[in-house]
């Protein structure tokens, strides 16, 4: 897939740029009995989190205002990233996940790679959490692993669909996707997201269904949306789950297709009063398709365009963020930015590009 693809190449633009760069650090492995059963998410989802002194200063509410807020964290610890999955909680905070993060002492020069990285968001507030420390573990230093997607289970309890990757060599294409896997993540009341456990149940890469590229929910019901393993334009299917039951990783799977010509990097979900919405990006058209439920039936609308990039750029994965408020009633939406000609460019380069779309259906 191309945001597989892309990934490795910042790795491998790293790699070429700091041939001193130190490997990515990995976070500690649950133990043994965490991972046997449903485990902490779905028994303290009652459980409220504990007092923390909120942010007073107003949250951006324009695109420009979001790049801005992102391009002032400390690029020692958050330089640039792509995948760019927002996730809202609910206190009213937003968890801002990434796949491939680069750092550097200075927005001029890269230094460091981790695999996942999050920002969390509390109105005005940016806080990088860990201080830059790669989320999600690696297996070992050949098989990683990158978010997808993500949904809030609880107050404190986010669930992330994650896909494995196997390391065969320091090229932008050396690599391999050989599994799927669901964790746990808990949002700690220092703003630090930190990894918990792997789910002993996930849906397999199997039947050529990649599953976890974007969540939505309304009340108990979460959907999980897959899209099919090959090809530039892509199948799009739905799982559903309780609550409950997707912090266990239960899902009931669906085996046909909702709707086509997803883009191959896959998208982003979300759920409100209108129905169920999928935008992805196909071309430089950024597209959203909508329906009255989650199996459909869907129908497709052209919402905006990509910018063009420039030579040797790509841009790929568009998504959206509806909790995100920009002026004027917009719908901020993200699309990720790389390079293939490689070469180093500026940290700030491979940072999401930031655009205020329609909201409303046509």
């Amino acid at each position: 897939m191309l945001r597989l693809l892309a990934g490795c190449v910042l790795l491998a633009i790293l790699t070429t740029a700091c041939s001193s760069a130190q490997p990515s650090p990995t976070a500690p492995t649950a133990p043994a009995s965490r991972t046997s059963g449903p485990a902490g998410a779905a028994a303290t989802s009652a459980r409220s989190a504990p007092a923390i002194a909120r942010c007073a200063k107003p949250a951006p509410d324009t695109p420009a205002a979001f790049a801005a807020a992102l391009g002032a964290l400390p690029s020692q610890q958050w330089g640039a990233a792509d995948l760019s999955v927002s996730v809202p909680m609910p206190d009213g905070r937003i968890v801002w996940l990434y796949g491939d993060t680069l750092t550097g002492p200075d927005p001029a020069h890269l230094s460091g790679l981790v695999h996942s990285s999050a920002v969390v968001q509390d109105a005005g507030c940016f806080h990088v959490s860990a201080r830059g420390a790669q989320l999600l573990p690696n297996d070992n230093p050949a098989r990683i692993s990158w978010p997808s997607g993500a949904i809030a289970l609880d107050n404190t309890h986010l669930l992330v669909a994650t896909g494995q990757q196997k390391l065969t060599g320091a090229c932008g294409l050396c690599f391999r996707q050989v599994g799927l896997r669901g964790a746990i993540v808990t949002l700690e009341p220092d703003g630090d997201l930190r990894f918990s456990h792997w789910l002993a149940k996930w849906p397999a890469l199997k039947d050529n269904i990649v599953w976890g590229t974007g969540f939505a929910r309304r009340g108990s019901t979460i959907v999980m949306y897959g899209i099919s393993g090959t090809g530039l334009r892509r199948a799009l299917y739905v799982a559903t789950a309780t609550a409950a039951g997707a912090a266990r990783g239960e899902w009931s799977l669906g085996r046909r297709p909702v709707a086509d010509a997803i883009g191959p990097a896959g998208g982003s979900a979300y759920a409100d009063p209108d129905g169920w919405h999928y935008v992805t990006k196909s071309g430089r058209a950024i597209v959203r398709l909508d329906a009255p439920a989650p199996r459909g039936p869907y129908t497709r609308e052209v919402i905006g365009a990509v910018p063009a990039p420039a030579s040797g750029q790509v841009r790929y994965m568009a998504s959206a963020h509806p909790e995100a408020r920009v002026s004027g009633g917009g719908l901020l939406v993200t699309v990720c930015s790389n390079w293939v000609d490689g070469k180093a460019h500026r940290l700030s380069s491979y940072r999401p590009v930031y655009l205020g779309l329609t909201r409303a259906r046509g």
